[in-house]
């Protein structure tokens, strides 16, 4: 996942309508330091998927995984399109859990398998 502490953030002054109307000087008031903003995750989705990080990791590897199923992989898949930061999460977990398969020896199944495989494709 790319890191995201080296981005440097600028804010524009604007109005501040909730006091005297004049522009904002610094957007920390009180001196604090603002956090960067990651704007493709800041935003709501109408209904109960929330963009935050933590919940872009967690759906990424059950994506990854296989285990996201249904409306829920759908809406997943849309937020993929919509978002780099999403792709570049499911990007690095199937890297991480496709060397997985490569640990697993390969066995082959037992002929009676085969055979019971294929009277459920083509039953006489």
């Amino acid at each position: 996942m790319a890191e995201m502490a080296d981005q440097t953030v600028v804010l524009l002054s604007r109005p501040d309508t909730r006091s005297t109307g004049r522009c904002a000087e610094h957007p920390g008031r009180d001196g604090q330091k603002l956090d960067p903003a990651w704007p493709e995750i800041a935003e709501e989705v109408p209904g109960a998927m929330k963009k935050t990080q933590a919940r872009i990791e967690h759906l990424a590897a059950e994506y990854a995984l296989g285990s996201l199923t249904g409306r829920a992989r759908l809406r997943f898949e849309r937020w993929m399109v919509e978002s780099h930061l999403v792709r570049q999460e499911v990007w690095y977990w199937e890297a991480k859990l496709g060397r997985l398969g490569e640990l697993v020896p390969v066995e082959k199944p037992p002929k009676r398998v085969w055979r019971d495989i294929e009277s459920r494709l083509w039953p006489q």
